[in-house]
C-alpha cells in the first residue's frame, strides 16, 4: 500500500492505455483497410472490430480465474499465445508497403497472400478513377 504505490499503479495503467492507443491498438482496422477492396471493406472492418473487442472481453473475463488456477504461470500461457500470433502474422500476413491497392491480395505478387486467395481474385480499384 500507500498513496505512492496507488499513484504509480494509476499512472502506469494510464500510460499503458495511452501507448497502446497510439501503437498496436488500431492495427486491426489498418490491416483490414489495406487488405480488402472498397466494396467489402466496411464489412471486413466491422468483423475486425467485433473480433478485436470479443477477444479483449474474453481475455478480461478469463484472466482472473486463470490467474487463480495457474498463478504467475498464466503469463507464460499468454506469452506463448502472443508468440504464436506473431509467427502467424510474420508468415501469413502479406507485405503491403509500396504496393498499389489490389496487389497485397494477389498470391502471385505477394508471398503471404495465399490465405487471402480464398476471397477471390483482386479487383480493380476504380473508386479513385471515377473522381
Amino acid at each position: 500500500g500507500g498513496p505512492v504505490w496507488g499513484a504509480l499503479a494509476l499512472g502506469s495503467a494510464l500510460a499503458f492505455v495511452g501507448f497502446f492507443a497510439v501503437g498496436p491498438g488500431p492495427l486491426p482496422w489498418f490491416v483490414g483497410a489495406e487488405l480488402f477492396p472498397p466494396g467489402p471493406r466496411g464489412a471486413a472492418l466491422a468483423l475486425a472490430g467485433l473480433v478485436n473487442w470479443a477477444s479483449n472481453t474474453a481475455v478480461a473475463m478469463a484472466f482472473p480465474p486463470m490467474q487463480d488456477a495457474m498463478g504467475p504461470l498464466v503469463f507464460l500461457l499468454f506469452g506463448g499465445l502472443l508468440a504464436g500470433f506473431s509467427l502467424f502474422t510474420f508468415l501469413l500476413l502479406p507485405e503491403t508497403r509500396g504496393r498499389p491497392f489490389p496487389d497485397p491480395r494477389d498470391p502471385q505478387t505477394s508471398p503471404g497472400a495465399a490465405p487471402l486467395a480464398l476471397l477471390g481474385p483482386p479487383e480493380k480499384d476504380t473508386e479513385l478513377q471515377s473522381l
